[in-house]
């Protein structure tokens, strides 16, 4: 890869191309050595903001690298803590009368109603 100088850029370029979705150079990106669990300023992984974007391949394809589960973000949330807040997004948009009852009966369950 001519076109990245330093280890800085292959790190930060990694975090760029998974956000996008560009699997094949995500792929060229960890061959060339790039720190598959570096953070951007938010302390997010590659693995991470590729759940957050739903990527699934990426997120496979560093899972197979060794990407490390276990790295908190700024907010002390890990990979599955992003995971499960954009299932639940969608599932929330998908079925949002559901999302509702549930919501109302939780607080029903709280409230002894």
């Amino acid at each position: 890869m001519k076109y990245i100088k330093t280890y800085e850029e292959v790190n930060s370029n990694l975090l760029i191309v998974t956000k996008l979705g560009f699997l094949s150079l995500v792929k060229e990106l960890i061959e060339a050595g790039a720190n598959i669990d570096f953070q951007d300023d938010d302390g997010e992984t590659a693995l991470m903001i590729a759940s957050n974007f739903v990527h699934i391949e990426i997120v496979r394809e560093l899972i197979k690298a060794g990407a490390d589960w276990n790295i908190k973000d700024n907010d002390n949330r890990d990979f599955l803590d992003h995971l499960l807040t954009v299932i639940k997004k969608q599932i929330i948009e998908e079925f949002p009368e559901k999302y509702q009852n549930y919501l109302i009966k939780k607080d029903a369950e709280k409230y002894n109603l």
